[in-house]
C-alpha cells in the first residue's frame, strides 16, 4: 500500500474524490473497493459578498488529489494510459480520472504509469503535516510541469530549511524566479513526481542545508578540499612543513609532461631518483627532451624527500588521483607567467591545514579517534568529530511535531564526519597553546577591525556563537598563528606541565580539554556555513575553515 498521485480537471476534485471512493474492482470473493483513503488537500479561503465574510475550502493544488492503493489493485482499475476506468470495465466519464506520471518520461506501460505516480511516504507525510497546519495561511501552490532539474537547474541552487513561521521545518531548493514580472525566491519541493513551489520563503528565517551541487561556486569549493585533500595526503608521507609547496611542483611537472598523466610523472620521480636526469647517454637526452623542463621543477630535491614523492604517487587512490588531475586541469590553461601567483594564491604555505576537513590525510589508528603529526615547531593533533548535533542544534527549540517534521526533511546523504586540526605549541610557562587555523576568514575580520570597522554589531545578528567566543569568557582568544606567517584563529591554554608530547599516545587531560575546544569552535563554524546572510563571510569560511 502506499499512496498515489491522481489529476483531474480542476473545480472537479470532489467529483473524482467521490468517484474514487466509489471505483471497486473484482476478486476472488466479489467486488472490493480500490481504496477507503483519497486525500484533497485543501485550504481555507475567505472572501467578501454583499457586506457578509464566507468562508470557503479551495484545493490547494488545482486538479490534484491522492489515493492510497496497492499496485496491484491500481493495475485492475487504470488503462495503459493511466486513466481509471469505471466499474463496467470503460475509462471514466468527464471529469477525466487518471494517474498523474512525469510528464516528460517514456511509459511503456500500464506498470511503468503507477510506479511513477507513486509518492514515498516521507514526503507525503511531510507535505500533508503542513497542509492541514497552514489551512488558513496557505496560497494557491503551483504544480511546475516538465523537466523539473533541467527547467530549475536544481543542482545549481541552494538547498535551504525554514526553522521559522508557518513553514517551520520544512526543506526544499531556494530558486530565484520571475513571477508576474516580478523576480522572487520561491522554495520548490518534492512530491513524488512533481515539484511544487511554495512562494514569500525568503520572509522567514531559513539555514542552508546544502550548496549547490554544480556551477561555479560548486566547482571552486571542490577546489579547495581536493586541495586539501592532497595536501593532507603529502603530509602523511613524512612532509608535513614542506607539502603545499611540494604539491605545487608536482602540479607544475603535470602541467608539463606531455600526455598529463599520473604515470608520466611516476617516470620523472624515478629518474630523479636514478640521477638519470644529467643527459649523459643519448637515452637520457631523449628523456631529457622528453622530461627537460620538468626535471627543472624537481631540482633540489633529496633523496628523502624523492622517495616521499614516489611513495606517494604511488599509494594514491583512485579518487586521490582523480583529485590530483582535476587539480592539474584547472590550471591547464593558465600562461606561465601567472601560473606561479595563481598557484601560490591558492595552495598556500600553511603548515597547519583549515579547522575542519573531510578528509584525515594520516590514518588515525584503530581504537581512537585522534593521531597525531609532527611539524618543525608543533605538534597537530587530529580529532575525528561528528558535528551531527551542531547542524541539528536549532531543533532543540521545536515542538515534538515539528522536530518529527524536520527530521523527516533531512537531506539524503548528509555526512558529519569532519577532522579537527589543532596545532599544540609549548608555551614559555610550561603550559599548552592549542590553536585552530582560520586562514582568510581571520585575515579578513582583523583588517576589518584595523580599519575601525564594527563587526560585532553585524555578526551578533547572525554569528551568536562566534561572538560568544570572540567575548573571552570562556577563556579563548582570536590571534594570529605563531609559527607561521599567514592566518589565525581561536587559541585555548591547556593548564598542566608536560615534558614532551613525542609520544603517539597524548595523556587524556589534554584529549579532553582538546574535544570541548573543538566543540565550542565547531559550533560557531557550522552556524556561519549554515547562514544564508552575510555570503563573502561564509565563502571565506567555506575557504579555510570548514571545507564542506
Amino acid at each position: 500500500m502506499g499512496w498515489y498521485i491522481v489529476r483531474t480537471e480542476p473545480h472537479y476534485e470532489n467529483d473524482a474524490k467521490d468517484f474514487l471512493l466509489k471505483l471497486s474492482v473484482a476478486d476472488g470473493t466479489g467486488e472490493s473497493p480500490v481504496s477507503d483513503d483519497v486525500y484533497l488537500p485543501t485550504r481555507r479561503v475567505t472572501y467578501e459578498r454583499n457586506g457578509r465574510r464566507t468562508v470557503v475550502m479551495r484545493p490547494t493544488i488545482g486538479g490534484m488529489l491522492f489515493v492510497k492503493a496497492g499496485p496491484d489493485i491500481l493495475e485492475k482499475c487504470v488503462t495503459d494510459s493511466g486513466a481509471f476506468m469505471s466499474v463496467s470495465g470503460t475509462s471514466a466519464s468527464f471529469p477525466r480520472v487518471y494517474l498523474y506520471s512525469n510528464p516528460t518520461a517514456y511509459m511503456s506501460g500500464k506498470r511503468e504509469r503507477i510506479a511513477g505516480a507513486a509518492v514515498p511516504d516521507k514526503e507525503f507525510e511531510m507535505f500533508h503535516f503542513y497542509n492541514e497546519r497552514l489551512k488558513d495561511h496557505l496560497e494557491e501552490l503551483r504544480v511546475m510541469e516538465g523537466n523539473y532539474e533541467a527547467a530549475f537547474e536544481l543542482d545549481k541552487t541552494k538547498t535551504i530549511q525554514v526553522v521559522n513561521g508557518p513553514y517551520l521545518g520544512l526543506i526544499g531548493n531556494l530558486k530565484q524566479m520571475t513571477v508576474n514580472s516580478r523576480r522572487d525566491h520561491r522554495l520548490v519541493i518534492r512530491l513524488g513526481n512533481m515539484r511544487i513551489v511554495i512562494p514569500s520563503v525568503r520572509s522567514y528565517r531559513h539555514i542552508i542545508v546544502r550548496d549547490e551541487q554544480a556551477g561555479n561556486k560548486a566547482d571552486e569549493v571542490r577546489l579547495w578540499k581536493r586541495i586539501d585533500t592532497l595536501v593532507g595526503v603529502l603530509q602523511g608521507y613524512g612532509l608535513s612543513d614542506t607539502a603545499p609547496s611540494l604539491l605545487r611542483r608536482i602540479i607544475r611537472v603535470l602541467r608539463e609532461v606531455p600526455q598529463h598523466s599520473i604515470q608520466e610523472l611516476t617516470d620523472v620521480v624515478n629518474m630523479m631518483r636514478s640521477g638519470l636526469h644529467s643527459c649523459g647517454s643519448a637515452t637520457d637526452k631523449v628523456s631529457c627532451n622528453r622530461y627537460g623542463r620538468c626535471f627543472r621543477f624537481m631540482d633540489g630535491f633529496d633523496a628523502s624527500v624523492l622517495s616521499s614523492l614516489h611513495a606517494f604517487i604511488s599509494g594514491l587512490k583512485a579518487s586521490e588521483t582523480g583529485s590530483l588531475l582535476s587539480v592539474s586541469e584547472y590550471f591547464a590553461f593558465s600562461s606561465d607567467i601567472l601560473l606561479d601567483t595563481q598557484l601560490s594564491d591558492i595552495i598556500r604555505d600553511n603548515k597547519l591545514r583549515p579547522f575542519l576537513t573531510p578528509t584525515s590525510g594520516t590514518g588515525i589508528p584503530r581504537g581512537r579517534d585522534y593521531t597525531v603529526l609532527r611539524h618543525s615547531d608543533f605538534t597537530e593533533v587530529i580529532l575525528k568529530v561528528s558535528l551531527a548535533s551542531c547542524f541539528r542544534e536549532y531543533l532543540r527549540l521545536l515542538s515534538a511535531d515539528d522536530r518529527k517534521m524536520a527530521s523527516v526533511a533531512k537531506a539524503d546523504g548528509e555526512c558529519y564526519v569532519y577532522y579537527a586540526h589543532v596545532a599544540l605549541c609549548r608555551r614559555s610557562d610550561g603550559n599548552m597553546l592549542a590553536i585552530t587555523n582560520w586562514g582568510d576568514f581571520f585575515n579578513e575580520y582583523t583588517a576589518c577591525k584595523s580599519a575601525g570597522d564594527n563587526l560585532d554589531v553585524l555578526f551578533e545578528k547572525e554569528y551568536t556563537r562566534f561572538c560568544a567566543l570572540l567575548s573571552k569568557d570562556n577563556g579563548m582568544d582570536f590571534i594570529p598563528l605563531p609559527f607561521d606567517t599567514y592566518g589565525g584563529g581561536f587559541a585555548t591554554v591547556i593548564s598542566g606541565h608536560y615534558s614532551s608530547l613525542a609520544d603517539t599516545v597524548l595523556p587524556g587531560d589534554i584529549i579532553t580539554a582538546l574535544k570541548a575546544f573543538v566543540k565550542d569552535t565547531s559550533r560557531a563554524a557550522v552556524q556561519i556555513w549554515q547562514c544564508p546572510r552575510l555570503l563573502p563571510w561564509r565563502r571565506l569560511l567555506q575557504k579555510s575553515v570548514f571545507l564542506r
